[in-house]
């Protein structure tokens, strides 16, 4: 195998692959670069006529992962059937996994594999797993923030309104005081698997953590770019009935904060060498559409009315929505 073809990085594959296993990276066949992946480098592989995937972190990505949580989701996880097979994972984030070769990835525009999509979350977030991990969008934001601060303003419109901004949705979610529970932190179609059996696994848990369930719904919606009618549709999916104001309203207020997360985070990973063309602003965008959704339409007044909810008069927070 000629790995001057795929550069430095099939090196660094081949190099894992010996350091995290017992195979020997010789003996490697057919290493090839896995299109699929923003946040790290992979490459499929065959060794023995078995398939598997070899991922190697990104550039600027130790600051943003917590490694070990992710090892602790995986091992969480195990007894489900949920995951893809993990072979070998170190603190470093090099990972080994089968290859399923009759895999494909969701299509978020299939009404049938968007029903896949939100079963599979449904079923993740029933499971009641512990965690020490929280998905801490706020604190997420602050520590991008300060990435993206040494790095120079990011080239958004508006960033001073975008803070402000912001801040209300964080304010909002703290009124809100929604209990969290296991969620994935980064849902998007090309963690969903769908093998030719008809079985589908959800994978990749680098982002995995306690958080509102309906930020996962969220997030798929803004990877797969949708809109406000498709958007609703798949938390009309996930609920398995008609969303209420109030789960509309943690809908938007999470499209809205996730973009804002995601396009510092490809602000930070541009900086660090990876260019990501105009995904940086598409996220953005979904802050400025999503904050005034909220509270333009009577969204968020609704949600803080609403018995349960912390910003209602002496009442207390509410349970998670799960279908």
């Amino acid at each position: 195998m000629n790995t001057a073809i795929h550069g430095l990085s099939a090196a660094a594959a081949l190099a894992a692959i010996g350091r995290l296993t017992e195979m020997d990276p010789a003996r490697v066949e057919d290493l090839q670069p896995l299109a699929a992946g923003m946040t790290n480098t992979s490459f499929t592989f065959r060794y023995d006529g078995r398939g598997f995937v070899v991922r190697l972190p990104g550039p600027g990505t130790q600051s943003l992962i917590d490694r070990a949580a992710e090892r602790d989701a995986y091992r969480a996880l195990a007894p489900y059937d949920l995951t893809d097979e993990v072979v070998a994972l170190d603190s470093a984030g090099r990972r080994i996994t089968v290859f399923y070769d009759d895999a494909r990835q969701a299509d978020a525009d299939d009404d049938s594999d968007l029903a896949v999509s939100m079963g599979l979350l449904r079923r993740l977030h029933s499971l009641g797993l512990d965690c020490r991990r929280r998905f801490d969008i706020d604190g997420m934001i602050a520590g991008y923030e300060g990435l993206c601060a040494a790095n120079g303003e990011p080239p958004y419109p508006k960033a001073a309104k975008a803070r402000r901004r912001v801040a209300e949705l964080l304010e909002f979610k703290r009124r809100l005081a929604v209990p969290e529970i296991f969620c994935h932190g980064d849902m998007a179609p090309v963690n969903v698997l769908i093998l030719g059996s008809g079985q589908a696994k959800l994978i990749d848990y680098e982002y995995s953590g306690l958080a509102d369930p309906i930020m996962d719904v969220a997030m798929y919606g803004i990877f797969s770019y949708f809109g406000r009618r498709r958007l609703e549709l798949s938390l009309e999916v996930y609920l398995g009935r008609p969303a209420a104001p109030d789960e509309l309203a943690r809908l938007c207020l999470y499209a809205a904060l996730a973009g804002y997360l995601w396009s510092l985070w490809a602000h930070h990973k541009g900086a660090s060498g990876q260019d990501f063309g105009g995904y940086g602003l598409d996220m953005y965008n979904y802050l400025r559409r999503y904050h005034r959704r909220l509270f333009k339409s009577g969204l968020a007044q609704a949600a803080l009315a609403k018995p349960g909810a912390a910003g209602s008069a002496g009442v207390a927070a509410s349970e998670p929505v799960l279908a």
